[in-house]
C-alpha cells in the first residue's frame, strides 16, 4: 500500500481529538512500517487498531486534579510539584518552562519516563473546572513493557489508578537537620577506624552547616526553594551517599483521595 486506507483513516478520526499520520509512504524509507500519533483516543479509536500489526511506541497518561478556582489549581500545582517524587532514577533536575515543570525532560533519545504538571489550562474533560494537569509521557519498549501497555489490549485495560499509584509518588522533603544528621552517620561509617574530624569543628556545627549548605544548593535550581526531586538529584549528583537517596528521609505521604478512578475518562465522552 502506499498510503493508510481512508477507511481507516476516516474511523480513527471519528474517534480522536486529533491524528497524525504521513500521507503517503515514501519508497525510499528502506521499511514497511509507519507511525501514526493519536490524541486524546476514545475507546473505538483504541478497538480500531485490533487485527492491525501495530505496536505502541509512545504513550502520554494523563490525570487533571480539578479545583474550583485557578488560583487553586496553581496552589495544587506548587505542592504536587515541590512533593512529587518520580519513580525514575533523578538524572536531571526540574526545569520550569512558563507555567509548566518539567522532571527527567532532557533525554532526547533511547527509552525514556518524562513527568510534567501546569495549573493554567481548565480541564479538557471538564471545561468548566479548572485543574492542576499531571503528565507521565513513556517512550521505549523498555518501560511501556513494564507499563504493561506495548499493544492495543493493555491500553483498553490500562487501570489508571494503580498506573498512578505506581509511577508517582508525593513524599515528605527532609530537614536541613535531618541531611545533615544523614552526612554525619555517613561521614563517621565512612571514617570508622580513621579520625572523625568533622569539617567544622564539632558534630552539631557540622550538621548545621552542612544541612543549609545542601538547601542552599539545591534552591539555586528553583528561585527560592527546592523540590524533592532536585534534592535527590543533587544527592545522586554529589554522590553524597555512596550513589544511595536514603529512604527514611523521603516518606511517602498518604494520596488516595486524589488518585483518579480505574476507567479512563476520555472514553466516557466524545472529544470535542
Amino acid at each position: 500500500m502506499s498510503r493508510f486506507p481512508r477507511s481507516f483513516v476516516g474511523e480513527m478520526k471519528q474517534h480522536c481529538r486529533r491524528l497524525w499520520y504521513p500521507e503517503k509512504f515514501s519508497p525510499f524509507v528502506g521499511c514497511t512500517k509507519y507511525r501514526m500519533w493519536i490524541h486524546q483516543p476514545r475507546r473505538e479509536a483504541i478497538e480500531a487498531l485490533s487485527g492491525h500489526d501495530c505496536v505502541v511506541t509512545k504513550v502520554q497518561v494523563c490525570l487533571d486534579l480539578l479545583t474550583r478556582s485557578k488560583q487553586d489549581a496553581q496552589l495544587l500545582h506548587g505542592i504536587m510539584t515541590r512533593h512529587m517524587r518520580t519513580t525514575a532514577k533523578s538524572t536531571e533536575p526540574s526545569r520550569q518552562y512558563e507555567n509548566t515543570t518539567y522532571f527527567n525532560f532532557d533525554r532526547n533519545h533511547g527509552p525514556r519516563k518524562n513527568l510534567l504538571a501546569y495549573s493554567d489550562h481548565q480541564s479538557k474533560i471538564a471545561p468548566e473546572w479548572s485543574c492542576t494537569h499531571v503528565e507521565l509521557r513513556i517512550v521505549g519498549s523498555k518501560h511501556l513493557d513494564a507499563a504493561g501497555i506495548r499493544h492495543q489490549a493493555g491500553l483498553l485495560n490500562l487501570d489508571h489508578r494503580a498506573f498512578w499509584e505506581k509511577n508517582i509518588h508525593l513524599v515528605d522533603i527532609p530537614s536541613a537537620e535531618e541531611i545533615g544528621k544523614e552526612w554525619c552517620r555517613h561521614f563517621e561509617k565512612a571514617r570508622e577506624g580513621k579520625s572523625r574530624r568533622f569539617p567544622y569543628r564539632t558534630r552539631v556545627d557540622s550538621i548545621r552547616r552542612i544541612g543549609h549548605s545542601f538547601e542552599r544548593m539545591v534552591a539555586l535550581h528553583d528561585s527560592g526553594y527546592f523540590r524533592a526531586h532536585d534534592l535527590e538529584y543533587m544527592f545522586h549528583s554529589c554522590n553524597v551517599f555512596g550513589g544511595k537517596v536514603p529512604s527514611h528521609l523521603f516518606p511517602r505521604v498518604r494520596v488516595e483521595s486524589i488518585l483518579p478512578g480505574n476507567e479512563n475518562g476520555f472514553w466516557r465522552k466524545p472529544p470535542g
